[in-house]
């Protein structure tokens, strides 16, 4: 409406010579008011030709038109024929579909009020309707010469007839909404869609409403309409965990949309809504960050605390007793927080009570007794890692697992023991053949009076970038 407006307030439209009209033409804006009531009551749009000059009679402009040609003004002549006929349309459709009466319709009274526009012979003629003691206000855009006048295009006021579709709709929106529901039930997608847009139209901002038309789109298989809709809703009410839920559910692969899709699924743990899958699935999405982060060209630690301490952040936010989540999740996620916590300085202890959560939750859990092993080895707890280690081998047999348990045995001067571990992981492959396994296996023969295996593990560890000035003296001394 605005951009037509635009274009009549450049339009000059007084006539240089008069053209006789074919149509039926008024004698006062009362006449051509009434004419278009008629119209409406009638529900057809076709009599609009009636009351409406043609396209040749606005050929004449001001002197800005003057370098367009008649075909453009008249291409511009015909935009508004066809404006004023299409929101005709509307109205009459809106009335056809919330089954209202337009017979009741009538003029409560007629308002001329001359439009400040570049001619003196366009006006605003502001239509009074009156339905059963309701009024609306439409806008009815006149064009008047020599004492005729026409209708031009149908401005907006008041939103048009809102208080008459509101009051006399057969159906309200909570109706329509429940009649959508059923023909969805029985999948008749495109009924439910047409009650859908009736709702809509009689309030444009029922989050309710949206959500119900993003069901309707994801039952289709559009999933860019579902998710749109499903975000009207949560723009309209931000507080509906239904809608959040949705889309992030459909938007998980969509990589533009994966701060909002954090969002939704941090609102929905907030308000325990599907929390235990909402968790799960935003574990997933910040870890996937952590590796697409490692993947980058400017990759950095310190950066990457950021993105691993969220993982923190949601451990933390479900061991709210009042989050419903499942022992398996909390279980993953103390897990997943207690390996984050191992790569920061002075944070091991804090990781090991993570770890112990975990076995708390689960005792048979391999991954927290392997990192309990480890946390053990460090702090010369050997006869701790030792059990944790061998639990967590017995329950699945990794090699990560059976060098825990390999150098808890060394400290432990069960040589024996860790020589045999030490073989079983070396053939597992050469990806466990590190340099400092090496010096732990030589160290395993030197102190059984092994010199000859011990030299031999010593100078493998040395070839493999192992650099201890010990190790070479006692080389020099003992290796020939």
């Amino acid at each position: 409406m605005a951009v037509r407006l635009i274009v009549l307030v450049k339009m000059c439209l007084i006539f240089a010579n008069y053209v006789a009209f074919s149509q039926k033409s008024f004698k006062n804006p009362q006449q051509l008011s009434q004419a278009y009531l008629d119209i409406l009551q009638k529900q057809d749009t076709s009599l609009l030709k009636n009351i409406s000059p043609k396209a040749q009679n606005f050929i004449a402009f001001s002197e800005s038109f003057k370098s367009k040609t008649s075909t453009e003004l008249e291409s511009i002549a015909q935009e508004q024929h066809k404006s004023l006929a299409s929101q005709t349309y509307e109205i009459i459709k809106n009335f056809r579909n919330l089954e209202i009466n337009p017979n009741l319709l009538k003029i409560k009274n007629l308002e001329e009020r001359k439009l400040s526009l570049v001619s003196d012979n366009y006006y605003a003629l502001r239509l009074i309707f009156e339905y059963e003691n309701i009024k609306d206000t439409l806008v009815l855009e006149a064009l008047k010469d020599n004492k005729k006048w026409y209708a031009v295009d149908i401005g907006n006021e008041d939103d048009e007839l809102k208080n008459i579709y509101i009051q006399k709709a057969r159906f309200s929106v909570a109706q329509y909404q429940e009649m959508a529901k059923k023909a969805m039930e029985s999948k008749d997608y495109e009924k439910s869609l047409t009650y859908l847009s009736n709702a809509i139209f009689l309030d444009a901002k029922n989050a309710q409403t949206f959500y119900l038309k993003g069901q309707v789109f994801e039952l289709q298989g559009d999933k860019f309409n579902a998710k749109e809709n499903y975000r009207y809703a949560i723009g309209y009410n931000y507080e509906f965990p239904e809608a959040h839920f949705k889309y992030a559910l459909l938007s998980l692969d969509d990589i533009e949309a994966v701060y909002m899709v954090i969002e939704d699924l941090d609102y929905c743990i907030s308000k325990n809504y599907e929390a235990n899958t909402a968790a799960s699935l935003l574990l997933q999405v910040y870890q996937n960050q952590v590796a697409d982060y490692k993947k980058r060209t400017d990759f950095n630690a310190t950066d990457l605390f950021y993105y691993e301490d969220r993982i923190s952040y949601l451990c933390d936010k479900v061991a709210d007793k009042n989050i419903s989540v499942s022992d398996t999740l909390r279980e993953r996620l103390h897990l997943e927080k207690g390996k984050v916590l191992l790569k920061r300085e002075k944070q091991l202890s804090v990781a090991y009570e993570e770890f112990k959560e975990v076995l708390e939750l689960n005792p048979k859990n391999h991954e927290a007794l392997y990192e309990m092993a480890w946390l053990e080895n460090e702090r010369g707890n050997y006869k701790e890692a030792l059990l944790h280690s061998q639990k967590a081998y017995q329950i699945q047999a990794k090699p990560e697992y059976l060098s825990e348990m390999a150098f808890a045995k060394k400290e432990l001067k069960d040589y024996k023991g860790a020589l045999t571990d030490y073989n079983t992981l070396f053939a597992k492959g050469e990806q466990y053949q590190t340099a400092k396994k090496y010096l732990n296996r030589g160290d395993c023969h030197k102190m059984l009076k092994n010199k000859k295996m011990a030299c031999a593990d010593y100078q493998t560890a040395i070839d493999k970038g192992a650099d201890d000035t010990k190790i070479r003296d006692w080389m020099t001394k003992n290796c020939k």
